[in-house]
């Protein structure tokens, strides 16, 4: 999940998730240039598929956008 505020931590993104009906767990962190980020990891697949459906569309009670993508672990292979 990419582009958050800086006041959107770990606490704020499960609540958000888990009004959604997802059940999460995330870790945040911001990159060289000052981005912030989170790695959330869905319970399973279908949460995850669904949580991607809302890419684009504005985060609840925000004026920010969804915006998602798969990850994938570090040294692994694409996914397909």
């Amino acid at each position: 999940m990419g582009e958050l505020e800086p006041w959107m931590d770990e606490n704020y993104l499960i609540q958000l998730w888990w009004s959604l009906g997802e059940q999460v767990t995330c870790r945040t962190g911001t990159d060289r240039y000052g981005t912030r980020y989170s790695f959330v990891d869905f319970t399973t697949p279908e949460g995850a598929a669904k949580a991607l459906s809302l890419n684009g569309t504005t985060i609840p009670n925000t004026q920010n956008l969804f915006k998602l993508n798969w990850s994938t672990p570090q040294g692994s292979q694409n996914r397909r």
